[in-house]
């Protein structure tokens, strides 16, 4: 193997496994398996602990042993998890616990699926490590690994409950995984690198049993077959299934997603899901499970021919099941939502999946589907968009309140700065004064948390400090927990600082306030910690985070589910169920981690792991000294506000300018043509009645104007591309003095060296 390609794959995965150098001579085709290697496996976006447990139980079921034990050393430390230096090893006797672990047999399987089924809004974050909806993930991916396209149920709970994205992640990873099994088994005389050797030495219980299993097994391309017939076993209490069984390989019929569903039902019906055939030769629909007598109204086995079927479809909808059904008949799989017409519960919407069967001669044998309830998502789904419309609308009202509260606080800070002026720093006033001060930036620190509010998913991220952010809120806490709970907060001042959105903080303290409150209800006690972690992030520390309470606790069982959209324990309308899987979705997006310890009657701790800045604060950065700001030229001055435009004149005429006033665009405009020779900057308002400031500013550059450009704005606004020669700049409203008339001499600077032809000088 090429000795950069050996550097590069151990400074991926820890190690240079011997896989990657099976081509032999052909560095190409050792490349394109490098390539692939991380694409579908270390780049995939699934946990890093969960693919590689994934990949050393299904290596169980190749001939050859070298896939089973290198990722076992994987998982045990010798080398990184999936590519992810950071994930903690497992222990010996975890590894053997999980390479001991039966084969999911089919009632097991079964009760995975509807596990997935049962999730009752998609897509849903991804859940926590080994829980009991994680372990139905990793049972549902062994059953579609093993019976691979014949495995419908499992595959369609994989699909109903992931993410497009999470299940295309599956999907690549169980591919990859089916390659190397092929490529180890077509080179048997493949060795062990030095370090697994080495393991096996030291965890000897785990070497006899691999050995063990091999000894046992026949040596077989495919996967053994006696590991098969385990799977099915749990069905015979049923009805007895057959297996047509080749070369170790094992398929899945029809009926035996019928048996599935039948067990579904047979277990008291919990999941609103069942199966249905369409015979392609008598066609005849066949229906199984009690749930589609609770969906549509009638007995299961009532409708034989596709007229019973669409009379059931609500009327609209007709042409989108007659289509699906259509397709399948083709060939095509596919997957359509509409709604049915139910005499004993009204209208239902379901969601349908079907996939053809074809026989060893390619010819259409039946068409196989699942339909699933999922009228709750779909109202649920309703709700909040409803409920996100009222949020826009709150939205657009905070930012236009947000414009004049910034205007107010212009008059403010102007007035105040002037009036210290005029008294003098020695001044026994100047004690009054400097609290106006301090409270308008405090007001003009809350006014831009209203824009960052309705500008949603456009605010962009900033060097945080979360013990600033805590202490911002503590009052709006204390509110929500009432004078009845203790609220503690202890805040770590060695911590780092965190690049986040300012608003995502706000909004995960506030969710964890609020359940942890629900959680003590009328008494005990709430803490908020801040704490630098072990861990570290490219040489920064991480910032923990705890929120802990004295309240009820959760139960295992309530544990498992916490981060599940739409899961709630409380009552309805009191609750989303969104918190939780909200704060772990953010966490996760930032490269973080969310971990939970409850236990009933002792409380509940959330923990959160954020990577902390490498770079420095700069926002204690010295200012310059106001002398060098004044200046003499003239100025002309657009705000339809009178008290804005007052105080801006007056701190540009304290500062030696000349100025013009106008009191929108077109005046604005008007007087620029007047005195086209003496204007040497604009400064205007963006939102104005007529003609705002974008537009007077693409006015005067189209009449030939050739001036800086300051616009000034309350909105918090994205800032425009300026036109090829205009020097345009956008600032935040309220801006202090200093901040503006250092940024005027920037301009003026800026645009005289344009006209020379120099180039800007470097920033210090």
């Amino acid at each position: 193997m090429d000795s950069r390609l050996s550097q590069e794959i151990t400074r991926r995965m820890g190690v240079c496994p011997s896989f990657f150098g099976l081509a032999g001579a052909n560095e190409t085709v050792s490349r394109h398996l490098w390539s692939y290697a991380q694409a579908a496996y270390l780049d995939n976006s699934l946990p890093a602990l969960f693919k590689e447990r994934l990949f050393v139980y299904l290596s169980r079921f190749c001939s050859a042993r070298y896939c089973l034990t290198r990722h076992a050393a994987f998982l045990m430390g010798r080398g990184y998890i999936s590519g992810d230096a950071s994930c903690p090893p497992m222990s010996g006797p975890e590894v053997l616990e999980l390479l001991k672990r039966e084969p999911p047999s089919s009632e097991q399987i079964v009760r995975h699926s509807e596990r997935l089924l049962s999730v009752p809004g998609r897509p849903m974050a991804w859940p926590p490590a080994q829980s009991e909806l994680e372990d139905a993930i990793f049972g549902c991916c062994v059953a579609v690994f093993l019976y691979s396209a014949h495995a419908v149920f499992p595959n369609e709970a994989l699909r109903h409950a992931l993410s497009p994205r999470d299940y295309c992640s599956l999907v690549e990873l169980l591919s990859f995984i089916r390659t190397a099994h092929f490529w180890t088994e077509s080179f048997p005389g493949l060795s062990h690198e030095r370090d697994v050797e080495e393991l096996l030495s030291e965890q000897v219980e785990i070497a006899t049993w691999i050995d063990t299993q091999h000894s046992s097994q026949p040596n077989l391309p495919g996967h053994p077959s006696v590991l098969h017939t385990q799977l099915v076993t749990g069905l015979s209490s049923l009805r007895r299934l057959v297996l047509t069984a080749s070369r170790g390989d094992a398929a899945m019929s029809a009926e035996t997603l019928l048996l599935q569903a039948q067990a579904g039902a047979a277990r008291g019906g919990s999941v609103e899901a069942y199966a249905w055939v369409y015979d392609a030769k008598t066609h005849e629909f066949s229906f199984v499970g009690s749930a589609h007598e609770r969906v549509f109204g009638h007995v299961s086995n009532s409708h034989k021919d596709r007229s019973a079927w669409l009379e059931l479809v609500h009327p609209e909808d007709c042409h989108l099941a007659e289509a699906s059904l259509d397709a399948g008949i083709a060939g095509a799989a596919f997957d359509v939502e509409y709604r049915v017409t139910s005499p004993a519960r009204g209208l239902r919407w379901v969601s349908e999946r079907g996939t053809p069967v074809h026989d060893e001669h390619g010819q259409l044998e039946r068409v196989v589907g699942v339909v699933c309830d999922v009228t709750e998502r779909r109202r649920q789904e309703s709700q909040h968009l409803q409920r996100a419309q009222k949020m826009h609308s709150v939205g657009t009202l905070a930012a236009r309140v947000a414009h004049d509260f910034n205007n107010l606080l212009m008059v403010i800070t102007g007035n105040s700065e002037l009036l210290a002026d005029y008294l003098g720093s020695d001044s026994s006033a100047m004690e009054f004064l400097r609290p106006i001060g301090r409270a308008a930036d405090r007001a003009a620190e809350h006014v831009e948390r209203l824009l960052a509010f309705a500008r949603k998913g456009d605010e962009s991220t900033r060097e945080v400090d979360l013990n600033e952010e805590i202490e911002e809120l503590r009052h709006v806490l204390q509110h929500l927990v009432g004078s009845s709970v203790e609220l503690e907060i202890r805040c770590d001042e060695a911590i780092s600082a965190i690049e986040w959105i300012p608003t995502d903080i706000e909004q995960i303290l506030l969710n964890l306030v609020v359940n942890a409150k629900d959680a003590v209800g009328e008494s005990g006690r709430i803490t908020i910690e801040t704490r630098v972690a072990d861990a570290e992030d490219q040489g920064a520390p991480w910032v923990e985070l705890r929120v802990s309470d004295t309240g009820c606790g959760m139960s295992p069982e309530t544990m498992s589910r916490i981060f599940e959209p739409f899961f709630t324990t409380k009552e309805p309308g009191q609750g989303t169920g969104l918190g939780l899987a909200t704060i772990h979705r953010i966490v996760e997006d930032f490269g973080g981690r969310t971990t939970v310890q409850s236990e009933l009657g002792r409380g509940t701790t959330v923990t959160l792991l954020l990577p902390g800045c490498t770079r420095q604060s700069k926002r204690e950065g010295a200012l310059q000294p106001l002398d060098r700001a004044s200046g003499t030229e003239t100025v002309l001055l657009c705000d339809d506000d009178a008290m804005v435009r007052r105080v801006l004149s007056q701190v540009l005429r304290a500062s030696g300018y000349v100025v013009f006033e106008a009191n929108d665009g077109l005046a604005a405009l008007d007087l620029a043509k007047q005195y086209a020779d003496s204007i040497d900057m604009v400064i205007t308002d963006v939102k104005m009645p007529r003609l705002d400031g974008h537009g007077l500013a693409d006015a005067l550059v189209a009449e030939g104007f050739d001036v800086p450009i300051i616009l000034l704005t309350g909105f918090g606004d994205t800032p425009r591309q300026a036109r090829s020669g205009a020097h345009h700049v956008e600032l935040a409203k309220p801006i202090r003095r200093h901040e503006l008339l250092l940024s005027m001499r920037n301009c003026f600077e800026a645009h005289a060296r344009s006209k020379s032809g120099q180039r800007p000088a470097p920033a210090n």
